[in-house]
């Protein structure tokens, strides 16, 4: 584990609450991954499906899961078994992510996104920052990674046909 690593080399690792100006009201939003089912398949690897997401669902996997990536168990049995196991205790940057997201007030804002074209619009806004971190004016970039994404989402809403 790397906050062990560093404790043995004399680094100690921290984390905190992502920062935001005082008398904000906003929080944060939930990412990381998902697992679909598309159309299409045979009554054997629908079963194959349902199969695999039954059993990462339950608590050893996403607890499992968790200690190896960081991401949020799904299920809050896994959560209420970590914290019985003291892992956060003994691992308390594990926490830091979930606790601010559990103060977090619900919105819109923090709901999260449902967007087809969420990986190509990441790496576009990521790009745009870069390109204002190298002196182009903000509003320019937002303005050319709206036109791109907007590009983007027509172009999925014609391919995929949502019945």
């Amino acid at each position: 584990m790397l906050t062990k690593t560093l404790a043995e080399k004399g680094w100690e690792l921290g984390t905190g609450y992502l920062p935001r100006p005082e008398g904000a009201t906003g929080g944060v939003a939930i990412g990381g991954g998902s697992l679909w089912l598309t159309k299409n398949h045979t009554p054997e690897e629908e079963l194959a499906a349902l199969k695999l997401v039954t059993y990462i669902s339950t608590d050893k996997p996403q607890m499992a899961w968790h200690k190896g990536t960081g991401y949020f168990p799904v299920r809050k049995t896994a959560m209420d078994k970590l914290e019985k196991e003291g892992w956060f205790v003994e691992n308390p940057n594990y926490k830091t992510a979930f606790d601010q997201l559990l103060l977090s007030p619900e919105s819109l804002n923090t709901a999260g996104t449902l967007l087809g074209v969420f990986p190509e619009t990441r790496a576009i806004l990521e790009g745009k920052v870069q390109e204002c971190y190298k002196g182009k004016d903000v509003k320019v970039a937002l303005d050319e990674a709206a036109k791109e994404v907007n590009s983007l989402i027509a172009e999925w809403n014609e391919v995929i046909a949502f019945e």
